[in-house]
């Protein structure tokens, strides 16, 4: 367990090698670039051309990646519709993994690139005549919306026109207007109006009127709402919506050869994925550069290092005219944080940097955490059943399935809380929800049942909780005496040590019935508490704020039993999967009553404990995390750091092998 000492690297060397030194610290993946402090005299290097150039770069190929990604899915969706369809869609592994490439590979990227930038026109213009076909038949299928109003018209729109006496139009009026329509029929002889159709909202109407009254007739409508139709065409409305169907349908199949040429395509995936992390190297390169102190012939680059890994940094650094320094950091300096766990802890180191990662000045957590989160993961689950399967499946995965780091270490936890579940089953007698014989060896070497003996499975989880709180306390206390603060960790924490063990003493005693050990523990733990009260306003000046500060580390005695409280989640959890168990088992012996229903109880069996599985596996790692972050990183740890991210390290999706 161990924060890797770093060191400061300052390098000056000549611009011309600027690049080549870059590549050589990249291959070399130790070196993090910081920005450089500044220097009178010097400036930072404000050349923004060459970023501003991989950068286009690298948008283009990430639409060239996700356009033939946007096409595959089509493709499948489109094959599935197609019965005839011979299309067999490439397999995808299970866990998505970076692909593994030399350094050599990684720099012919370059090679590829005039190749590639004819595919990503190539691309474009398919992206752009795809764009074409969809706006042309998003304006047919609004046109053909349009006619659909009209649909009970039988005949054409050019048909409906003035005659030399008569105004004849069709048009939309709303359905409150009806009125309007009868007083017309009934009042104007020479005008007359059909209601061609009704819609949801509006009439379709026909509309005939004498040149004489048009203008009376017309007020009447418009002033309610008439909009007259604006449609032309030689055919009815319901022959133009079927033109526009199958023009529509020659669309979509000129859409789908254009999918076809698009996934043509695909065999360029893993060239393009490889020419992203290039440029998204180059692009981190000439940002980096940006923060370099430069003159006209040189550069000088600051970054870190770790200790361990100085000698190979002079063996990389040999080939190239440059000088370089190292020393240790600075008080005022902000070094990244490297860690350096073996195999059992380095899995939790995810869950202490999902929380915040830990300083470089201050103590590695992950061992604590790893610990404690053992421990409580298994309590949660209970049941030796559920952490023989967890355990195996867990180990047979990280032996032959090849994953990504981060998917790696959350296996590992989940692999190691297998095993702890395995553990505490035993010791709680939980074996798949099963009731154990009374005479059988299982249940003879359990320790009980939380089930028959809830309140001492509470017991068991609070005493827990109160000792994963005051190791998390005597963290605190170690550092506050490494700093020369031991009064500090004496009236701080020290107090609290005082009085939570007169609080153990006070409850062995009512527990055993011991009259003395009920005051021996009373005295302790009013000590503790009179300590509190004395000291923990000292660093005040005045002395009421002396007085007040007292009483207010009284008050911290209800956020301590609120933490120690927290800890029930272990119990309930615990409960919970047995109880869920015993449910599935209850449900699938209904089906056992017959031979015919025993294939239902098996899949009942299955479903129901695979479930039981999942649901409290997610719940025990969320929980677990929740009184780590909660109520143990609260009484001792800072966080606030930076990981150690070495030049080139944020590949995409291509894994350099050394």
């Amino acid at each position: 367990m161990a924060v890797v000492e770093m060191q400061k690297l300052t390098l000056m060397g000549q611009k011309n090698d600027k690049q080549k030194i870059l590549d050589a610290l990249h291959r070399f993946g130790c070196v993090e670039i910081d920005k450089t402090e500044e220097i009178e005299g010097l400036c930072y290097d404000d050349d923004n051309s060459l970023y501003n150039t991989l950068n286009e770069k690298m948008q283009d190929v990430t639409f060239a990646i996700n356009f033939i990604k946007e096409q595959m899915t089509e493709k499948k969706q489109l094959s599935k519709k197609d019965k005839d369809s011979v299309f067999k869609a490439p397999k995808k592994p299970l866990f998505a993994i970076r692909r593994e490439i030399s350094y050599e590979e990684f720099t012919m990227a370059a090679a590829y690139e005039y190749e590639h930038l004819s595919v990503m026109d190539s691309l474009k213009t398919i992206s752009s005549e795809m764009n074409e076909i969809k706006a042309e038949k998003i304006r047919l299928n609004n046109v053909a919306e349009g006619y659909k109003l009209y649909s009970g018209l039988d005949v054409s729109f050019d048909a409906v026109k003035d005659t030399a006496t008569c105004k004849i139009t069709i048009g939309s009026i709303p359905l409150s207007a009806y009125g309007v329509i009868e007083k017309i029929n009934n009042e104007y002889a020479d005008a007359f109006i059909e209601i061609i159709d009704t819609l949801s909202s509006q009439y379709i109407i026909f509309v005939v009127s004498h040149n004489d009254i048009k203008d009376q007739v017309y007020s009447l409508l418009n002033e309610n709402n008439y909009s007259i139709c604006s449609y032309k065409g030689s055919k009815t409305p319901l022959a133009l919506i079927d033109d526009i169907n199958e023009e529509i349908e020659q669309l979509n199949k000129k859409l789908n050869s254009l999918v076809d040429d698009a996934v043509s395509y695909y065999d360029y995936m893993p060239k393009l994925e490889l020419l992203y992390d290039f440029y998204s190297f180059n692009k981190e390169k000439a940002e980096r550069g940006r923060e370099f102190l430069v003159t006209d012939t040189t550069f000088i680059m600051e970054g870190w290092v770790p200790k361990e890994q100085i000698k190979n940094l002079d063996k990389t650094l040999d080939n190239y005219v440059c000088y370089y320094n190292l020393e240790e950091p600075k008080q005022e300096d902000n070094p990244p944080t490297c860690l350096r766990n073996g195999k059992l802890v380095a899995p939790y180191e995810s869950v202490v940097n999902m929380y915040s990662p830990p300083n470089y000045r201050e103590r590695d957590p992950n061992i604590f955490v790893a610990m404690f989160f053992f421990l409580f993961f298994g309590m949660m689950l209970s049941d030796a059943g559920y952490g023989l399967i967890l355990a195996i499946v867990g180990m047979v995965a990280l032996r032959f399935i090849k994953l990504e780091k981060p998917t790696q270490k959350l296996l590992a936890i989940i692999t190691m809380g297998g095993v702890s579940t395995f553990i505490w089953g035993i010791v709680f007698g939980g074996w798949f929800g099963i009731e154990l014989p009374a005479d059988s060896f299982l249940n003879k070497i359990k320790w009980f049942t939380p089930l028959e003996e809830p309140l001492m499975m509470l017991g068991l989880c609070l005493g827990l909780g109160l000792l994963h709180i005051l190791f998390g306390m005597g963290i605190k206390a170690a550092e506050l005496i490494k700093k020369g603060k031991t009064l500090d960790a004496i009236f701080d924490i020290g107090s609290w040590y005082i009085f939570f063990l007169g609080l153990i003493f006070v409850i062995i005693a009512m527990l055993a019935s011991v009259t003395v050990l009920n005051t021996v523990g009373l005295i302790t733990a009013g000590t503790g508490l009179l300590i509190v009260l004395l000291t923990n306003g000292r660093k005040e000046k005045n002395i009421f704020k002396k007085i007040m500060g007292g009483f207010k580390g009284l008050y911290n005695i209800i956020n301590y039993m609120s933490d120690i409280l927290s800890y029930a989640r272990l119990f309930g959890l615990g409960l919970a999967t047995g109880v869920i168990g015993m449910v599935m088992n209850v449900v699938a012996g209904l089906f056992f009553g017959s031979p015919f229903l025993i294939p239902f109880g098996i899949i009942v069996l299955i479903v129901g404990h695979t479930f039981n599985i999942g649901i409290n596996v997610l719940g025990a790692y969320v929980h677990t995390c929740r009184l780590h972050y909660i109520e143990f990183f609260s009484r001792f740890y800072e966080g606030e750091g930076r990981l150690f991210s070495p030049l080139g390290s944020n590949m995409k999706y291509v894994n350099i092998t050394k």
